[in-house]
């Protein structure tokens, strides 16, 4: 360039179309963040436990699969966003100590079947799940497990309240005998009713 000269002029983007160009980087920025967060919102796959889970249900022993939700995040997590499962196929929640247990169907797109288990390892509920539904289903009385499967299988195995389930994960804690046991002055033991599971 000549001395004197003037520069050349480079050019410029109009001010208008400079910002369009930052606010698009800023969108593509934000989406792009939004689908690796989003990424934790996938299935959880537990692994499959190698032992299986064995429902004593008056027909037979029925056989299942189970992957073993024992962590807090993971009872959290459960079947949500799960679109499919086998029907030999099941999720089993364990927690700490026996409990009233509340669940729901939020993010969970397939309909299942929720056995609610008690510390002496026997079904005291078996609750509907129906996909999405931020309704709760509780147990009757406390629970220390529960056993996830696709609805309909309790119906079709012949899986009912009172029947046994039994797997490492499940430690049967019997009740003590002295609650067992009637009282010296009672004449006869009390009558015993058989409750019919609420589907």
């Amino acid at each position: 360039m000549e001395k004197g000269q003037e520069p050349a002029k480079r050019p410029g983007l109009p001010r208008a179309q400079g910002w369009r160009r930052v606010l698009t980087i800023i969108v593509a920025a934000g989406c792009l963040a939004l689908s690796v967060l989003d990424l934790g919102h996938g299935p959880m796959r537990l692994p499959v436990d190698p032992s299986a889970l064995m429902v004593l249900a008056e027909g037979g022993a029925r056989a299942f699969r189970v992957e073993i939700a024992r962590t807090e995040s993971e009872r959290d997590r459960g079947l949500m966003f799960r679109a499919d499962m086998p029907d030999d196929h099941g999720m089993l929640f364990v927690f700490s100590r026996a409990q009233t247990l509340r669940f729901w169907m939020k993010n969970t797109p397939i309909p299942l079947d929720i056995m609610f288990i008690g510390e002496a390892g026997r079904v005291n509920a078996i609750r509907y799940g129906s996909p999405g539904s931020e309704t709760v289903v509780t147990s009757d009385g406390p629970a220390r497990y529960v056993l996830e499967v696709k609805a309909g299988t309790a119906a079709r195995e012949g899986i009912g309240v009172g029947d046994r389930i039994e797997h490492p994960a499940i430690e049967r804690r019997l009740p003590h005998p002295s609650m067992l046991a009637p009282s010296s002055a009672w004449t006869s033991p009390p009558s015993t009713v058989r409750v019919s599971p609420t589907m």
